[in-house]
């Protein structure tokens, strides 16, 4: 699962990177998390008011800061999407 929080520096930013992290950990997940900080990247996600959060190519907030359950429930639904990264232990070929 790769996801990407679109913003700048500000306190709405770093709330939802938080809250983001807190519902990763909670979850036990291992996820990638980029951040794009600038106008481009926001016309290229076509984000509209920061912060965004994108999962997978897909934004699914855009100007909010969604609650840590919340989050977790997306997580939850888009980890059954997502495809499942080889272990390199399983594969001596790697």
């Amino acid at each position: 699962m790769d996801i990407v929080i679109v913003g700048g520096f500000g306190t709405e930013t770093r709330q939802l990177e938080n809250a983001l992290a807190q519902a990763v950990k909670e979850l036990g997940l291992r996820v990638s998390i980029g951040v794009a900080a600038g106008i481009r990247e926001m016309a290229a996600y076509d984000i509209h008011r920061m912060p965004g959060l994108v999962i997978d190519g897909k934004v699914l907030y855009d100007g909010t800061v969604p609650s840590v359950q919340e989050l977790k429930k997306v997580l939850r639904k888009y980890s059954k999407k997502s495809p499942k990264r080889p272990n390199k232990r399983s594969n001596p070929g790697l």
